[in-house]
């Protein structure tokens, strides 16, 4: 995706995944290789103008590992809200963090915590990075490849949040928002 914003210290606005996995040997969590940094990140992406964050987060975890919202749960702190199903109320991002990324440009990162009960059906779009790692936290936090935040990031995910929060089927929040007008036309 291209920066929106490219003035010397503005910002874009992105959205990531933080997913994990129950396997036989313990959790693990999702990073990819990014091609641009040659660093280990979790998956996500900037949100473009015509999209909301949510959907912004679909399309990145879609391109890059091949995970669409229906074979994933999201961990919520709380129960969907009456008409969380619409389109306005989107799920409760685990944090958000706004961080320099390059050139005096920053990033404002929504952040989702998921589950996956498997590996993706789907492969990562053709041009996206295809290493794909899942990692334990003992080997997340000595890969040198792997930012240090990143680890204790996922270290919150696969302790606090995966203990205290519950899971919800991500595609329980609608990717699309009718424009007012659709809404008003006569049937």
């Amino acid at each position: 995706m291209v920066h929106l914003h490219t003035g010397h210290g503005q910002g874009d606005f992105t959205a990531s995944a933080f997913i994990v996995r129950d396997t036989p040997g313990g959790l693990v969590g999702l990073v990819h290789l990014h091609k641009k940094f040659g660093t280990l990140l979790q998956v996500g992406g900037h949100i473009e103008w015509d999209e909301t964050p949510w959907s912004g987060l679909a399309h990145e975890v879609a391109e890059e590992t091949g995970y669409r919202l229906d074979e994933l749960d999201v961990l919520q702190p709380y129960a969907p809200l009456p008409g969380s199903e619409g389109p306005r109320k989107l799920p409760v991002p685990a944090s958000v963090e706004s961080h320099w990324v390059i050139d005096g440009h920053f990033h404002n990162d929504l952040r989702w915590a998921f589950v996956a009960s498997g590996v993706p059906i789907r492969p990562a779009a053709d041009g996206e990075s295809s290493d794909l790692r899942w990692y334990t936290l003992a080997e997340m936090q000595s890969d040198p490849l792997l930012p240090a935040p990143l680890a204790a990031d996922y270290q919150l995910v696969m302790t606090t949040l995966w203990t205290s929060w519950k899971r919800y089927r991500a595609s329980t929040w609608p990717t699309t928002l009718p424009h007012p007008k659709a809404a008003a036309a006569p049937a």
